[in-house]
């Protein structure tokens, strides 16, 4: 039978690279994100079959809506990979966060992945052996200036993650974490070269990270190339949190 994989935020940058990986390896995908337009630009990429399906996971009822009509399409093999990756940054100094900035930030990062997966467990243990793998930052790790909510519910995501690996454990389902570092997506907008230059020279491998270096992680984590795996956070950041 197919093993499938299921990835929010997979639109663009590190989520768009994750599905390749995945597709490349023979998976079913199933790609959620806030435009179908760049949802179908992923799909054109990918070698298998791939459904696409609008999700804002600002919007909570559309979550718990959506996990609930997962479960029924997805069939007598469950899922096998749940992939939580989706994510927003704001950088403001914490006296200029507002309120919309935390619960955004708060729903996006973790209580809508929170109801997510509570809506695809029964599909993740109908899989088992299963994998959920989280996509924080290396900022809820060891957090900068002017990213406190997003610092700060990463740091819960990865906090969460854990828990998962606990409870989930004896139902064959694994829980990991990767943190990334500065990665060339659309997240960081359009530096020039300058500022590209001047990013990689943070790294001590010398250049920033791109997406594809993240989702060789989450592939790992999500297979059987991880089978006694659970509970890790695996930093990819060419080294910048040594600093």
């Amino acid at each position: 039978m197919q093993k499938t994989a299921l990835i929010t935020g997979a639109g663009s940058g590190i989520g768009q690279a994750i599905a390749q990986q995945f597709s490349q390896a023979g998976y079913e995908l199933w790609l959620l994100g806030r435009q179908r337009q760049k949802l179908e630009g992923t799909r054109s990429l990918l070698s298998g079959p791939s459904h696409l399906l609008e999700l804002d996971l600002e919007d909570l009822s559309q979550v718990e809506k959506v996990g609930s009509t997962l479960n029924s399409q997805l069939g007598p093999g469950g899922l096998n990979v749940l992939i939580h990756n989706a994510g927003l940054i704001r950088r403001a100094p914490f006296d200029e966060t507002t309120r919309h900035d935390w619960e955004q930030s708060f729903r996006v990062h973790l209580l809508g992945p929170v109801l997510l997966t509570q809506a695809l467990l029964p599909a993740l243990v109908l899989a088992q052996p299963s994998a959920i793998v989280t996509v924080s930052s290396n900022l809820g790790q060891m957090p900068i200036a002017n990213t406190s909510s997003y610092s700060a519910l990463k740091a819960a995501l990865i906090n969460w993650t854990l828990s998962l690996a606990m409870e989930l454990a004896p139902r064959g389902i694994r829980a990991n974490c990767v943190c990334p570092g500065i990665v060339d997506t659309p997240i960081h907008g359009k530096p020039t070269p300058e500022q590209r230059e001047f990013m990689g020279q943070l790294q001590p491998l010398g250049r920033m990270g791109n997406p594809d270096d993240i989702a060789r992680a989450v592939f790992f984590l999500g297979s059987e190339q991880s089978a006694w795996t659970t509970g890790s956070v695996l930093t990819v950041d060419g080294g910048i949190s040594l600093r």
